[in-house]
Parts: structure tokens; C-alpha cells; sequence
């Protein structure tokens, strides 16, 4: 019909504009957990395990299995200066669902 063509091809530009909005975010996300490494390692921590779960990962940005992977290499010492990190990256995922149903929700609706 119609309109289900309609919204199929709002649908289709929503999807695209949200790609570009994960994409630049999970981007931002790797770079924050880039420069938070550097100002710990200045304080005198021991930053050398991020570093080389960074070169393991080899990529620019950060997604949920990277999460679970950095946080595996995590120093348990260290947890408490990274929480706000991973609670900020947890946040961006649950936000990325919620992008991911409005899509689901206009195809719905026809």
C-alpha cells in the first residue's frame, strides 16, 4: 500500500540518520576512554592494559563487545576511576535501542 511504502521510506531515512548519530557516538565514546587513559596515566596509574586492549581491539570506536572486552582487562583497582566511562557507554548503548524502536515504531504504524 501507500503508506506503507511511506513510512517504509521514512523508516529507511531515519535508519541512515541514526547510523551517522551511533557511528560519531561510539567514536566520542573510544576517544573519551583514550584521553581518560592519559590523565590516569599521568596521575601515576598504570594505564599499560589499556593501552594494550587498544591495539588487541584495533578499532576506532567503542561497541558493547569492546565494553565487555576492556572490562575484562580491567584492573579491579581501577574500576572506580573508569565507572563513570562505562556507565556513560552503557548509557549511550541503551540509547542507540531506543533510536533502533523509534524506527521499528514508524513501520508499525503503517
Amino acid at each position: 500500500s501507500k503508506s506503507a511504502a511511506k513510512a517504509q521510506g521514512k523508516a529507511d531515512a531515519l535508519r541512515e540518520a541514526n547510523k551517522e548519530k551511533v557511528w560519531l557516538g561510539r567514536h566520542k565514546l573510544l576517544d573519551a576512554w583514550v584521553k581518560h587513559a592519559g590523565v590516569l596515566g599521568k596521575r601515576g596509574h598504570d594505564v599499560g592494559w589499556f593501552g594494550e586492549w587498544r591495539r588487541a581491539w584495533g578499532k576506532p570506536y567503542l561497541n558493547p563487545a569492546a565494553l565487555a572486552a576492556v572490562q575484562k582487562r580491567m584492573p579491579a583497582a581501577q574500576r572506580e576511576e573508569w565507572e563513570a566511562l562505562v556507565l556513560g557507554a552503557e548509557d549511550t548503548f541503551a540509547s542507540e535501542e531506543t533510536l533502533d524502536a523509534r524506527v521499528q515504531g514508524l513501520l508499525q504504524e503503517a
